[in-house]
């Protein structure tokens, strides 16, 4: 219920009683004891005049009665009313019923309706005794009925009829009661609802009066704006707004909003008018409002629409948020230029000299601020004290003239024509912020005289010496500089100052090199120093006392830890600092009081995690060093850190990258090296058994070959996958390059190792791969190694896997084979693998040699149009250089060719670039595998593009074996590099049984007869016709002859003779490095 005017609620409880007729108790009291004394005079009355008629029984009895009334009053005194009443009706019923059965004054009988007047009065006080009455009447009915019949009455002497005057008396006072009682109770229920319907009202009135004013209490001391409006006028406004918006009560009272031009900005009047015409209530709808001063702010305003009387009001509130919108602008702002500055820092602090970032440094920081100029001056001190400055940077807004060249900024003395208070500020280390709003007219006038009217300037300081400074200029407004600023400016000028005193640290230690011994205390003092700068660099700056107790924050610190500084001075560090683990979660200790204790330098440990007030959490680096008085004693403690959020999330990702192969997530080479590594020396000091299995798909060429890398790349993921569920969590499978895979199975016998390879056999056997409609049946070799004692090395385990795997794969594939070093088949691709490897590794290093072998013109000997064909070697350790036939079969066998066909291609350009190679033609061998490869053209293009040689000069040497076998291929790459200008030589010529059928199927430049046929021809006339034959089929068909071994002069003078046009062989020149036989282009004079 609403309370009443008293601010009491009434009491629930209360139910209005049959009582609250006659009013409250005092008046029933008073009613009653009245009854009681007329009742007591009445019966007083009577006795005394029956006595004085001489019937002395009856006025005995009379005055006996009164004995009752007196114990009735003594009840009515103790509020006892209904008790006190039916007892004197009670006990007078009595005595007089027993004088009537006695015969004693009869005449007296009518007076037995006087005690049931006394009992029906009392009753019709009390609701609930109306069954009382009735009972009491019929009791008086029935009592009187029967002395009628048994005659107890005489007749009265005026009336001579005792039942006729006994019934008119009894009936009427029967009646009488009733109908005063159903009076009575009629008049109770309309009194009640009466009163009822009052007290509500006075309720309800109540109510509406403590709401008034609890309303226009709330509406009038709410620090939100708030308004009441009717026909879009003011009819009432808050403290609130008069003082955001800086208008009197009475200016605004009665006046639009449009009138006190209350809203700054059209779009948001366009947002209001349509809101309100469509009577719509608003919520929290963000608006910018001007005051009466003109400064803008923004609310979040919300209004409700009520009617009084047929008019309609608008309630309307509006919460000031413009704190904190320019906060939100601010805190941007502050990201915005400290990000600027933490990305050039790390460029500075990278790069060999400092000022190649600087251009784009003050340019990031001009444009993030809007200025327009910002630029980089350095002091130089002269001999005789004085300090000249100069600009050295300096970026421009376009439209703005730059000071790069201007004399007066070169070589400018300083504190002659700059402005004091600037240069107090400077000499003191003191940033210097130049705007309307913080100098006086003197020095605004000043910075105006120069075309500027904004100017903020932060020195740059070096050991204490005055460096330089940096700043901006704003010359198209006023403005106001911000914290955020002023702070993103003296970051940067801090960034600066460490990147040029690491420059400078450089340089002395450059310089002092050669004076080593002599300047051992100055390096070690610098080195102190850069130590310090280096563990000190950060963007958040705390410092303590010796108690650690927080004495300042930097705004960093600020936004890292979600204290202010304010808030923060006097706290316990550990309070404002806390830090955890980032892996354990458990607090970590605190490294300033580490610092104060041990009075050095302290740096948190790794894996660190800053917890800020708001519950945020930041990966940190920092460090805390001791602050020292001049006697040395520790007096407090600095501590610097920096968010590594985003560098230690990369950190972890590169650790994870560096460690797994990136197609199929599985661990790489190196980390299952490193695994391996660590199993072998368990196996050493523990002498556990662990298994290495060497596992390389079949087919997978096929698959890669027919429909592409991109399937191969998904088998290979296939393969990754289903792999992956077979092993035990401890057991590692890496992808160790191509299609070749290793398993180590930690802690297994090799019987146990072999059930697991059968299982992979079995899987992959049975596991179809299928791409873009083609079906293909992959399968799996493995070479098995147990990891012994005895064992040398990783190396050594991996090459005996991969010779275990190798001679799986010649068994006849899909199976798994177990390396016995006493086995000669094993000990023959043992040494085959250890070559190819080391081929491998000579490909990968550049270890191979090219060597040139001349081709002579025999119809022009010693002419200056050179030909010359590129060989390969292979340098061992021990000096020794290795001919193709030592290591070329092992290259063809483990699929090294076209590796090396495209080394000696591009070594080949390569030279030819860095020689004088004018009028040269130069021959290059390719392999059947080459000639597999679909990208070796494109390859070629690249190379040639590259290092700018002409493919006139390239002629690409194919032998007649690998061309049959390769003949739809090696028809397309011919065809293709011809068009390009180059020329194709078919190598080995005649030793095929069909050599003649294919030579009008390729077109060719050149045929090379095998040496077979020309080493002997002066001796033997079958080979000399031979060379005849098919020196008459080349030229027959356009193609040129060039015949090897040609031995000696005898045989060249015999092959010219046949008409064969160029030879080779030793008679003409032996193999020579390429770099003797070639001469170095000379530089242009």
């Amino acid at each position: 219920m609403a309370p009443n005017m008293n601010g009491d609620s009434p009491d629930p409880q209360h139910r209005p009683s049959p009582l609250d007729f006659y009013g409250d108790e005092q008046r029933i009291a008073a009613i009653f004891k009245w009854f009681l004394g007329l009742a007591l005079a009445a019966l007083l009355a009577g006795a005394l005049i029956l006595s004085l008629s001489g019937n002395v029984v009856s006025a005995v009895a009379m005055g006996v009665s009164t004995l009752p009334v007196l114990a009735g009053i003594h009840l009515a005194r103790r509020k006892k009313y209904e008790s006190a009443a039916i007892l004197l009706a009670l006990v007078m019923l009595t005595v007089m019923t027993w004088l009537a059965s006695r015969g004693q004054g009869v005449h007296n009988i009518n007076i037995l309706g006087f005690p049931a007047i006394l009992i029906i009065v009392s009753l019709v006080a009390r609701k609930r005794a109306l069954f009382l009455l009735t009972a009491f009447s019929i009791a008086c009915v029935a009592w009187l009925v029967f002395g009628d019949i048994y005659g107890l009455y005489e007749p009265n002497p005026f009336t001579h009829s005792v039942t006729g005057d006994f019934f008119s008396v009894s009936l009427a006072l029967i009646l009488t009661a009733v109908m005063v009682r159903l009076v009575v109770e009629a008049l109770f229920q309309s009194n009640r609802r009466l009163q009822k319907e009052l007290v509500e009202r006075q309720q309800i009135e109540a109510a509406l009066a403590f709401s008034e004013k609890r309303f226009h209490q709330a509406f009038h001391s709410s620090p939100v704006m708030m308004t009441i409006e009717t026909d879009r006028r003011f009819v009432d406004v808050n403290q609130a707004f008069c003082d955001i918006m800086g208008y009197a009560y009475e200016e605004a009272v009665g006046r639009k909003a449009s009138e006190l031009n209350l809203w700054a900005f059209d779009e948001d009047i366009q947002k209001i008018v349509k809101l309100t015409e469509e009577r719509r209530e608003i919520r929290n709808l963000e608006l910018r409002f001007r005051s009466k001063s003109g400064e803008i702010g923004a609310a979040l305003v919300s209004n409700d629409h009520f009617e009084i009387n047929g008019t309609r009001y608008e309630l309307t509130s509006a919460l000031d948020i413009t704190d904190r919108k320019q906060a939100e602008t601010d805190l941007h702002q502050r990201e915005t230029i400290l990000n600027a500055v933490a990305a050039f820092a790390e460029r500075l602090f990278k790069a060999s000299d400092w000022r190649s970032e600087v251009d784009d440094m003050l340019e990031s920081l001009g444009k993030s601020i809007g200025a327009s100029h910002a630029y980089l001056f350095q002091n130089t001190k002269l001999e005789d004290g004085r300090l000249t400055t100069s600009i050295l940077f300096e970026w421009t807004m376009p439209g703005f003239e730059s000071d790069l060249g201007n004399p007066r900024y070169i070589q400018s003395p300083l504190g002659e024509d700059d402005l004091e208070s600037w240069h107090q500020n400077m000499s003191r280390g003191l940033p210097y912020i130049g705007d309307r709003k913080r100098l006086n007219d003197a020095d605004y006038q000043f910075i105006l005289g120069r075309g500027m009217k904004a100017l903020l300037d932060v020195p740059i300081f070096i050991d204490g010496f005055w460096w330089g400074c940096i700043g901006f200029d704003d010359a198209a407004r006023e403005r106001a500089w911000t914290n955020a600023e002023v702070d993103g400016l003296v970051a940067a000028a801090n960034v600066l100052a460490g990147a040029i005193q690491r420059s400078q640290i450089d340089a002395a230690l450059q310089a002092e090199l050669g004076e080593r011994k002599r300047m051992q205390d100055v390096l070690f003092e610098e080195k102190e120093r850069a130590e310090v700068t280096l563990h000190s660099i950060g963007d958040a700056v705390i410092t303590t006392d010796v108690h650690a107790t927080v004495e300042y924050f930097n705004p960093a610190a600020e936004i890292l830890t979600g204290w202010s500084m304010e808030e923060a001075q006097g706290q316990p560090l550990r309070a404002v600092f806390r830090i955890i683990n980032e892996d354990t979660r458990l607090p970590v200790v605190n490294p300033v009081e580490r610092c104060l204790r041990e009075g050095k330098v302290v740096g948190l440990a790794n894996h660190s995690i800053l917890v800020s007030r708001g519950g945020r959490e930041h990966s940190i680096n920092d460090s805390a060093a001791p602050i020292r008085n001049r006697r040395g004693d520790v007096i407090g403690a600095v501590l610097v850190f920096q968010d590594v959020t985003v560098e230690r999330r990369l950190s972890r990702q590169v650790a994870h990258d560096a460690a797994h192969d990136s197609l199929t997530g599985l661990i790489n080479r190196r980390e299952f090296e490193r695994r391996l590594e660590r199993a072998l020396i368990n196996t050493r000091e523990r002498g556990l058994s662990h298994i290495l299995c060497y596992l390389d798909l079949d087919q997978f060429k096929i698959v890669n070959d027919t429909v592409g890398h991109a399937a191969g790349d998904e088998l290979l993921k296939q393969v990754a996958g289903m792999l992956g569920g077979l092993f035990r969590q401890r057991d590692t499978l890496a992808r160790l390059g191509g299609d070749e895979f290793g398993l180590l199975l930690e802690n297994c016998q090799l019987d146990r190792a072999l059930v697991i390879c059968g299982e992979i056999l079995a899987r992959l056997h049975n596991l179809p791969f299928i791409w873009e409609g083609n079906t293909f049946l992959v399968g799996v070799s493995i070479g098995v190694v147990p990891i012994t004692a005895e064992k040398e090395s990783v190396k050594q385990l991996l090459t005996q896997a991969d010779v275990a795997c190798y001679t799986a794969k010649d068994l006849g594939r899909n199976r798994v084979y177990v390396y016995q070093a006493e086995d000669s088949e094993t000990s023959q691709r043992h040494g085959e693998i250890i070559q190819a490897a080391q081929m491998r590794d000579a490909v990968a290093n550049d270890q191979l040699l090219l060597y040139c072998q001349p081709i002579e013109h025999l119809s022009e000997p010693g002419s200056a149009f050179k030909h010359y064909e590129v060989l390969i070697r292979m340098a061992k350790e021990n000096n020794e250089v290795l001919l193709p036939n030592a290591f070329i079969p092992s290259a063809e066998r483990y699929g090294l060719m076209t590796a090396i066909d495209r080394w000696v291609i591009r070594q080949t350009f390569h030279a030819m670039s860095t020689h004088d190679t004018e009028g040269l033609q130069v021959t290059v061998n390719l392999s059947g595998n080459s000639l597999d490869d679909d990208n070796l053209l494109e390859y070629v293009l690249e190379q040639q593009r590259e290092f700018s040689i002409s493919l006139e000069q390239i002629c690409f040497e194919i032998t007649e074996t690998a061309a049959i076998h390769h003949i739809g291929k090696a028809q397309r790459f011919i065809r293709d590099f011809r068009e390009l200008g180059g020329r194709i030589a078919l190598d080995d010529f005649g030793s095929g049984f069909s050599s003649f059928r294919y030579l009008k199927t390729l077109p060719l430049d050149y045929i090379k007869i095998d040496g077979v046929f020309v080493s002997d021809m002066l001796s033997n006339p079958g080979d000399q016709a031979m060379v005849e034959a098919i020196t008459q089929v080349a030229h027959t068909l356009g193609i040129q002859v060039i015949a090897e071994h040609a031995t000696n002069q005898e045989t060249i003078d015999r092959l010219r003779e046949i008409g064969v046009e160029k030879a080779q062989g030793y008679g003409i020149g032996r193999p020579i490095p390429m770099s003797a036989a070639w001469r170095k282009k000379t530089a242009p004079r």
